[in-house]
Order: structure tokens, then sequence, then C-alpha cells
């Protein structure tokens, strides 16, 4: 029993071929569907990786929506944290979501814009997290 489910999160790495980032992607909004048809509250995975990701990356997530990202594995290096933050940025501009929940660390210097925007950033941290900073953001 719960109230609701953040969807699956299958994979789309960036070096992974685009018929299986678009496959996984409709994966996750598919399962979201189904679930939501089953009258549980769904709160949808955002997934993107390069530019060309954004083709399909956002299709079936509702506008003003609550939505949930991970930075676990996504921001390790300085062009991983840019590429990143410049994914989120259109994520954001697109989807206006009404709060982000984060799974992994909310570094200030890519969710600070947005908390001071007024869009509520929840952040989860990782079992890395707890284990190393003591749940450090």
């Amino acid at each position: 029993q719960c109230y609701g489910i953040i969807t699956p999160d299958f994979s789309t790495y960036q070096d992974f071929p685009v018929a299986l980032k678009i496959y996984n992607t409709y994966r996750m909004r598919a399962f979201g569907y189904w679930i939501g048809k089953q009258g549980i509250p769904v709160i949808n995975n955002v997934r993107w990786g390069y530019e060309d990701s954004f083709r399909y990356c956002l299709d079936g997530i509702p506008e003003e929506s609550i939505i949930a990202v991970s930075t676990v594995g996504c921001i390790k290096t300085k062009i991983d944290r840019s590429r990143y933050s410049e994914g989120l940025d259109i994520v954001i501009a697109r989807l206006r979501p009404r709060s982000v929940l984060v799974y992994g660390s909310t570094p200030e210097n890519i969710f600070g814009k947005y908390m001071d925007e007024g869009i509520p950033i929840l952040s989860y941290p990782s079992r890395r997290d707890l284990a190393f900073n003591g749940g450090a953001r």
C-alpha cells in the first residue's frame, strides 16, 4: 500500500543506441500510463541524454506536474554537470513542473536557480551520499 509511484528508471545512457533509448523511454511512459489507469497516482521519472533525446524523452509527461530526476552517475565530471544542467534547463522550460523530486545530490550550481524561481526541489540522498557524505547535498 502506497500513495503512488515514480515510474521505473529504464536507463537511457548516452552511449546506448538511439532505438534502445527510445524503447526504454516508451517503457517508462507505458508503465506509468498503465499504473495510472489502475487508479494509482504516478510521478514520471524524466531521463535525457544528448540534445537529440529531447525529440522523445518528454513525450507523455504532463506539464505542471511533479517530476522525478536523478543525479546519480550523471554529474561526475565538469562536462557531465554542464550537460546535465543544460538538459535540466530544457526539462524545466518545457514541463514547468510544480516540483522536482531528485534522487541523489542537488548541487546549488545546478538546482539553485530553480529554487530561486520558487520550484520546490525535494532531495532524496542516494545510498552513496548517505554512506560517504552523511546525506550531504
